[in-house]
Formats: C-alpha cells, structure tokens, sequence
C-alpha cells in the first residue's frame, strides 16, 4: 500500500501541534475553569493563563457574591459577567425571580502564592454569617 506523502505532513504537523495545545510554557496561554464544587482546592496557573470563576447567584433574593480576597498580588480581574439562567446575557439587570451565573475573569500576572476568597451574602447583613462561601489556594508558577 502506498502513503501519500501530503496525508503524512499533515499528519505530522497534528501530532506536532498537540502537546502545544492549551500549555503557556509553549507560548499559547492556557484557561483554568472553577465553580462552587471547586471550593476548598488548590489550583496552579503558568503566567499569562486566564481563570474562569462561575459561580451561581440569584441577585433578586438580595444576596450576592462579595470578595474577602482577590488573589491580588498573583491575578488581575480582566472582566465580569452575569448569565441568567437560559443563557440569556444580562448588563446590570435583574429579572424578578431568575437566578443565573456570575463569572469573574482572571489573568494570572505573576508568580506566586495567594488565596482567592468571596461570600454569598445580602450586603446589608454584614454581622450574619455569609450563605455560602467560596475559597481556593491559587499559584502562579
């Protein structure tokens, strides 16, 4: 049986390109995705990857997620978004009843340690303990 030698290049480059695929040590910035179920954990980025937090929320109960630490000497937050539930996108609105997600975007700047910490409360109970709590050790290498 005889290969086509245009079929083996492009093979070649495929097997090439893959390890690449989603590693910042080969230049190509990679993306880390948590949630609520992520809680707890300890997470490494390499600089230059993006961290994804998307965490649930339903604003028209009064409560919202606050943050106690930023992880600000290793990330940057590069944007924020509310979905509510069914996809729909919402600009700093709420809909009577809906809940949705809330998803903050990082870029991991430098290297080092540091803790990314928010609470679920209402703001104007500030002396009640928060309704859920979101926490995780986070490295930049």
């Amino acid at each position: 049986m005889k290969k086509n030698p245009f079929v083996m290049c492009f093979l070649l480059i495929i097997l090439m390109s893959v390890p690449a695929c989603g590693s910042s040590a080969n230049g190509i910035d990679a993306s880390l995705e948590l949630t609520d179920a992520d809680s707890g954990g300890r997470f490494t980025l390499r600089r230059g990857d993006t961290l994804r937090l998307s965490l649930r929320e339903n604003g028209t109960t009064g409560y919202g997620w606050e943050f106690e630490s930023r992880a600000e000497s290793i990330l940057v937050q590069v944007g924020e978004d509310y979905v509510l539930d069914g996809g729909h996108a919402v600009q700093d609105s709420v809909h009577v009843g809906g809940g949705g997600t809330r998803t903050y975007t990082f870029k991991a700047l430098q290297e080092g340690e540091d803790s990314l910490r928010l609470v679920y409360r209402r703001p104007w109970l500030r002396n009640e303990p928060p309704a859920d709590i979101f926490e995780a050790a986070i490295s930049v290498e």
